[in-house]
């Protein structure tokens, strides 16, 4: 198996650094013993509400692998949440990790209140992402054991997934997809989202999936 490359975004937390640190080892070791991934990234939440800059791009467009490690804030998205969001809006619509694998990790205080939690798998398949590992941690619980038993499964997944087992997208993707390119289609030819998509043969795709499928590994 080809080894693949990993983007990893860290989010802001205020009470559970010592947890983001043992989710990433966690991963990474992993992975590296697998032979998943033969380098990553790590950029902070911070770093993109900074600038989502052509350095921060060129880094995820060069990844197969996206993993995202949050705070879960429960009752509302943080300010800080907010701005990361807003700064890559554009993302819904530029799809990019179309192609990608995503995994999205959230850590919380109470399991019952996933409002971060639920809005960033949302926008994970809203920019295109393959979802193949969702994992949820409560303050307080024994992270190592919990965590190397699904970061097994997560990786077995990956494996399969690289060694030519097509990825399901779904539904709502391909709604989602066939939505946005009659949308785009209409678009001016000199406005940006249609040359956007036209250079990244979005408008040539049949479906969601073909897209998908074109984009891995490519």
């Amino acid at each position: 198996m080809k080894k693949i490359k990993m983007f990893v975004c860290v989010g802001n937390t205020t009470h559970y650094k010592e947890i983001f640190e043992k989710v990433l080892d966690g991963f990474v070791d992993r992975f590296e013993k697998e032979g998943i991934i033969g380098e990553y990234s790590i950029i902070s939440q911070t770093d993109i509400e900074v600038a989502c800059d052509d350095t921060i791009s060129k880094k995820l467009s060069e990844s197969q692998l996206v993993l995202f490690i949050t705070e879960e804030q429960g009752h509302e998205i943080e300010e800080s949440m907010k701005i990361f969001l807003q700064n890559v809006s554009l993302w819904c619509y530029t799809m990019p990790m179309v192609g990608k694998l995503g995994i999205l990790v959230s850590v919380c205080n109470e399991k019952e209140l996933l409002i971060t939690t639920n809005y960033m798998t949302k926008l994970l398949l809203a920019w295109g992402s393959g979802i193949v590992g969702k994992l949820i941690f409560q303050n307080g619980i024994s992270v190592e054991a919990e965590l190397e038993e699904q970061i097994g499964v997560i990786a077995e997944k990956i494996k399969k997934i690289c060694d030519g087992v097509s990825f399901k997208v779904t539904e709502a993707q391909k709604k989602n997809f066939e939505i946005n390119k009659k949308m785009i289609s209409d678009l001016d030819d000199s406005e940006y989202l249609k040359q956007y998509w036209e250079k990244n043969m979005y408008l040539e795709a049949k479906d969601f999936q073909y897209l998908f499928d074109s984009k891995f590994l490519a």
